[in-house]
């Protein structure tokens, strides 16, 4: 292939190198696709099919025995001076909104939970009130566990912002003589974008799939005596979705973010 040929947009100019690592790369997309769809069909199943638990719990009630029976690790939660260093009483609110999912004041936690999460009894529901449960429970925790679950929140609290940040931006351009600049600029922008949003989606799917690995079995087993042995099969299932899932997306973006640098390099020595 002559370099000089190069279209990015047009496959027939590629090598046949780039083809068949473009063709791997959708593949692997098409397995993500099928996975996605796998989640889909259990989330029907157990959110809408399965609304109820032999325990008659909901998901705040699950949480709340569950924080009372196995306690609340401080540092797991960046526990930093508030009260005497110890923590004697847990709640579970529901909230819709919240940018932080716990609160310290003197020696009580607040666990915030969202409604559907809090208030439903289905076994997905029970799933999700786990998630941030586990996360600071005292059952055998790590501060490394720690981590990957504060790392996650925050790149999803990035994701959730960054559009809000380009959409200012692109507002206040014309007032702050950032016309100009943008509009002789736009494909550099465009790449600059591109790039950070793979590396973000890269580090999401990676934490929350570290995140899968290592709460699935530990909940499962503490579960035992509160659900049925069917009902923690279930569960178990809906994190293991979840751990594939996040497995095939990081392995995914990773590949089509190497195909995107392989093609702005190819690109640039045209």
């Amino acid at each position: 292939m002559n370099l000089a040929d190069f279209n990015p947009n047009n496959p027939q100019t590629w090598s046949t190198g780039l083809i068949v690592f473009a063709s791997v790369v959708g593949v692997v997309g098409l397995i993500l696709s099928l996975v996605t769809i796998i989640w889909f069909i259990t989330w029907i199943k157990y959110s809408w099919f399965q609304r109820d638990n032999s325990a008659n719990l909901t998901g705040g009630q699950l949480s709340q025995m569950y924080l009372e029976r196995y306690g609340v690790n401080a540092k797991r939660i960046k526990f930093r001076g508030t009260g005497d260093g110890s923590i004697n009483r847990v709640n579970v609110e529901s909230r819709y909104f919240y940018l932080n999912p716990y609160l310290i004041r003197q020696n009580t936690l607040t666990l915030r939970l969202l409604p559907w999460t809090y208030h439903r009894s289905s076994i997905y529901s029970l799933a999700m009130a786990m998630e941030s449960t586990w996360s600071i429970s005292s059952s055998k925790s790590t501060r490394f566990n720690s981590f990957w679950w504060d790392f996650s929140r925050k790149i999803s609290l990035i994701f959730v912002l960054l559009p809000l940040v380009f959409a200012a931006i692109f507002a206040l351009a014309p007032y702050l003589n950032w016309s100009g600049f943008i509009s002789g600029n736009s494909n550099v922008i465009v790449i600059i974008f591109s790039i950070f949003g793979a590396l973000f989606l890269i580090l999401y799917s990676l934490s929350q799939l570290v995140f899968y690995s290592k709460s699935r079995k530990e909940i499962t087993e503490n579960l035992k005596g509160i659900l049925l042995p069917n009902e923690i099969r279930a569960i178990g299932w809906i994190f293991q979705v979840k751990f594939i899932y996040y497995l095939v997306r990081t392995i995914y973006e990773v590949l089509r973010f190497i195909l995107q640098i392989i093609i702005l390099i190819q690109s640039e020595k045209k």
